[in-house]
């Protein structure tokens, strides 16, 4: 459970679609064959699928529990994304 991994890349406290943006800009970097931009942490905390890269379905992950939590469904904290996210993949 310690491997999960909350991804609130801006570090606002919270996961937003501010995130899931962030992430899939450095996708997208990445791709392009560029630096992330991103730091160490953020690309640790950005692998939302803790499949050791970062890809759009980071994004869509991140993008998804944001939208999730907004509605009342999992509290935005690290407990609601191990409930609602990587409580299934571990």
């Amino acid at each position: 459970v310690s491997e999960c991994r909350f991804p609130d890349i801006d570090g606002s406290g919270t996961v937003s679609a501010n995130d899931a943006a962030l992430v899939l800009a450095a996708a997208a970097r990445i791709g392009a064959g560029e630096d992330s931009g991103l730091t160490e942490e953020q690309e640790y905390l950005a692998d939302a699928d803790m499949d050791g890269t970062i890809t759009a379905t980071d994004a869509a992950l991140i993008q998804k529990f944001a939208a999730l939590a907004g509605a009342g469904k999992y509290e935005n904290s690290p407990e609601g994304w191990l409930n609602s996210s990587c409580s299934s993949r571990i």
